[in-house]
């Protein structure tokens, strides 16, 4: 069948019914010869409503320059058109039409993708289907998510995926829960899970890919009902994959001294949002956004676009945010960002501002604007760490419960958007001292050996002390204070203790086990007898590594025995430290109390008057009272 024309799209037909919507659908064609023969499909309109069982599929469009061709056969049979795709679906069309039911039975099979059942040179078309296609997903029989071609030991990797699920269901049984797997900790694991193990090293490699760091699959996941992950030939359901993560975050704590995960949090996320969907939690929007703001996206607007059909749809709406590629991406976060202000929504205050590197296009928008865009150097936004089932007040408001009433400046020209917002603010404090900016551990080999977690441990203490000096000038602990049966037990409020706590409330950006009063005193008991210990090496030059190696030994010699390395609150707690990227500071108030905050890493005061500086506990409740006074 030879092709002689590209193909043409013919234009969408609307409904009747007003909440459905007609869509493409590509039916792939048997292979008449062998696998490698070209791919051949046809494509016919159905309203939503009516349409046949298909498959939909979430996949990682790549390149946008390497493009493969296929052919989409006319409706009347006679000869076809080429179509240009995505080159990273040829090994899907191929893999999938290599099925033997659907090769034996010479049967077709009906996929959505979004490539190529949206005509992407039309702009309102493109609007319309976005704003459908978490109905698209939802209805869909099957969501196929296509990882890549086999590589890195893919095929054990989903094997030993299903294995650690195998376990946990064991443990918990099949309605797994995730404080069950916490719980679960002391239970002896039936399954071996070790440093070096090539099947769980290939697992991690796995979640390496780079589907897993596209913003348009986190929508796709979330609403689809029966997903499959598939890589190469092997094939494992979507739950197997975050059920092995959860098994090995909450059983195998320990692990993350060795596999400093990158994109731990970029995949949490998606699974934390599947769960609030199915819950029906409506999570505010700009939390949604914030959440997944590290997920990638080759056109910006797609930050907003991509979750917009999530639970937050209708907060979008009432804004009125739609799907819009008419517009520019300055236009979409300025409109949205106004919006939200009018509303009192000061949150977006809150997100920190985008960190320029030499790869970053900065947008032409104010200061006050969010940009949805994220650099490795951009501070994880600490509102991704609040518990989204509670109606928890974050600790650092400081506007109280004054009221707020934006005011924008007049538009220049007319009919534009302003640019200026309008406030009327009173001097809180100054910053006095600055920590050094916290940096994120050097990367690891993928089987760190024993110096390597060494530095890693040396490099991250190295970073303790230097903002310790700022927040503990004056080292509130000692052998003979953690000796101290009054001290173990009780933790009276005294200075000391308030001290203790501004400090370990400000290096967790307020989130530390969600404000449990008891957890945070045993935390920080807990990790004042780590720092107690470590204390005599600070005289150690860098040069000197052994000692350090005697310590990542002696943990891993404790590791049988239930014991949790305090590190691990670094990497692990909210998927990430709040510290990253970040500086402590010293803030001196008008009435002379002093407080603590954590403040952008990028710039020193300027940082600090461009953003919101979050303010955490004071140092003496009485010195507290008296400025809510005045």
């Amino acid at each position: 069948m030879e092709s002689t024309e590209a193909y043409t799209y013919t234009p969408l037909p609307t409904t009747e019914d007003a909440t459905d919507t007609c869509i493409r659908l590509l039916t792939l064609m048997p292979s008449p010869e062998n696998d490698a023969s070209p791919i051949t499909c046809s494509i016919t309109t159905t309203p939503l409503s009516q349409a046949p069982p298909y498959g939909a599929v979430s996949y990682c469009w790549g390149d946008a320059t390497n493009q493969h061709t296929i052919h989409v056969a006319e409706p009347d049979g006679e000869g076809s058109s080429s179509l240009q795709v995505p080159a990273t679906l040829i090994p899907f069309f191929h893999r999938t039409r290599s099925l033997t039911q659907f090769r034996d039975c010479e049967q077709t099979m009906m996929l959505w993708i979004d490539s190529i059942c949206i005509d992407q040179s039309c702009n309102l078309e493109k609007e319309r289907q976005v704003a459908r296609m978490r109905d698209i997903y939802a209805r869909a029989s099957t969501t196929h998510i296509w990882l890549g071609e086999e590589s890195d030991s893919s095929t054990l990797a989903l094997s030993y995926a299903q294995s650690l699920r195998r376990d946990l269901e064991e443990r918990v049984g099949k309605d797994v829960v995730l404080k069950q797997v916490l719980r679960s900790r002391a239970k002896p694991a039936e399954l071996p899970v070790g440093v070096g193990d090539a099947r769980l090293e290939a697992f991690f490699r796995l979640l390496e890919r780079p589907w897993f760091t596209r913003a348009w699959v986190v929508q796709e996941v979330v609403v689809s009902q029966n997903a499959h992950v598939m890589c190469g030939a092997t094939s494992q359901p979507w739950p197997t994959l975050w059920l092995a993560f959860v098994y090995l975050m909450g059983c195998h704590t320990w692990l993350w001294n060795f596999y400093p995960a990158r994109r731990l949090w970029q995949f949490l996320a998606p699974c934390i949002s599947q769960r609030e969907w199915r819950d029906g939690t409506e999570l505010q929007w700009w939390r949604l956004l914030a959440r997944h703001r590290s997920c990638a996206a080759t056109d910006r607007r797609d930050k907003v676009f991509s979750l917009w059909g999530l639970k937050a749809q209708r907060q979008f709406k009432d804004m009125g945010i739609e799907p819009n590629y008419s517009e520019s991406a300055e236009t979409l976060y300025t409109k949205l960002a106004i919006a939200a202000l009018q509303r009192g929504q000061t949150e977006v205050l809150s997100i920190p501002r985008l960190v320029r590197t030499p790869k970053t296009h900065l947008l032409n928008t104010p200061t006050w604007v969010p940009d949805w865009a994220h650099t490795p150097s951009t501070p994880s936004t600490l509102i991704q760490c609040e518990s989204s089932t509670t109606t928890w007040t974050p600790p650092w408001r400081a506007s109280s419960n004054s009221t707020f009433t934006p005011t924008f400046s007049t538009p220049s020209p007319p009919g534009s958007l302003p640019t200026k917002l309008c406030l009327r603010g009173y001097t809180i404090g100054r910053i006095t001292r600055l920590t050094p900016l916290w940096r994120d551990a050097p990367p690891a080999a993928a089987n760190p050996t024993l110096v390597g977690q060494a530095r890693i441990k040396q490099f991250t203490q190295r970073q303790i002390r230097a903002w310790e000096t700022v927040l503990l000038p004056h080292r509130p602990y000692s052998l003979r204070r953690l000796l101290n049966p009054s001290f173990l037990a009780a933790y009276p409020p005294a200075p000391s203790y308030s001290l203790l706590r501004a400090a370990h409330t400000t290096l967790f950006g307020g989130v530390l086990l969600n404000g449990d009063d008891a957890k945070m005193r045993f935390a920080m008991l807990y990790f004042l007898v780590r720092q107690l210990c470590l204390y005599p090496l600070r005289v150690l030059p860098t040069w000197c590594i052994w000692p350090w190696m005697l310590v990542v030994l002696l943990s891993s010699a404790l590791k049988p025995l239930g014991y949790v390395s305090p590190d691990m609150l670094f990497s692990t707690h909210g998927a990430g430290s709040p510290m990253v990227n970040r500086r402590a500071g010293r803030v001196r108030g008008a009435s002379g109390a002093e407080y603590m905050a954590l403040l952008p890493g990028v710039g020193y005061h300027r940082a600090a008057v461009r953003h919101r500086v979050a303010f955490y506990q004071k140092l003496e409740d009485e010195q507290a009272r008296a400025l809510r006074q005045n």
